[in-house]
């Protein structure tokens, strides 16, 4: 369990023990504990999904902000003007986040806070467009089955090429920021064309 989930843990235990023992001689202890055990998993969810250590901290680098939250190690980073996707994981099981930057460093988001915002998945090509919630920051994420990829966009993009894969025990994985997004954007991946728009 990670620190950041440690602290919301506790926070929420302890307004589910408060609740309880403020109701505890008003209510029956069935309906009690019904009711703590429902506000501790509110307070759970509402907690990890607001970044309280936003207002007094800053991460010095994105492996220390995804190592706090528990994200494991960071494979690749890529960075938009205002945040960056991470990536951890290796061979194919990779996990991605944005996390939004600050002027002297890295904040975190809340687990809500990567949004898929658009999905294709073909024969043999997968791709997603990932967007940090509530800013106009967009991350494209390739993965093609049939070893190496030509991937090109709409908007001249130069996609990083994560891993390199061989067509038979693994795949090409390819990832970029698109700072121009919009709903006219298009992919094309070794000739096909595909709309995200």
């Amino acid at each position: 369990m990670s620190l950041f989930q440690l602290i919301r843990f506790v926070l929420a235990g302890l307004a589910a023990l408060v609740l309880f023992l403020l109701l505890r001689k008003k209510l029956k202890q069935r309906t009690v504990i019904i009711l703590a055990v429902a506000v501790f998993a509110a307070a759970d969810v509402l907690l990890c999904n607001t970044p309280l250590e936003n207002a007094v901290y800053t991460f010095p680098t994105p492996e220390a902000a995804a190592d706090y939250v528990g994200f494991g190690d960071v494979t690749d980073v890529v960075e938009g003007e205002e945040s960056a996707l991470f990536l951890t994981g290796g061979s194919g099981q990779y996990q991605m986040r944005v996390f939004p930057k600050a002027a002297d460093g890295w904040k975190l988001c809340g687990e809500n806070g990567t949004n898929i915002k658009g999905f294709f998945g073909g024969e043999d090509t997968a791709i997603q467009l990932v967007q940090m919630k509530n800013s106009t920051e967009y991350y494209v994420v390739v993965i093609y089955t049939g070893g190496n990829a030509e991937v090109t966009d709409s908007c001249g993009t130069v996609f990083r090429t994560l891993q390199k894969g061989d067509g038979a025990t693994s795949d090409s994985i390819y990832l970029a920021y698109v700072p121009d997004y919009d709903a006219q954007y298009v992919l094309t991946v070794n000739g096909e064309t595909i709309s995200l728009g």
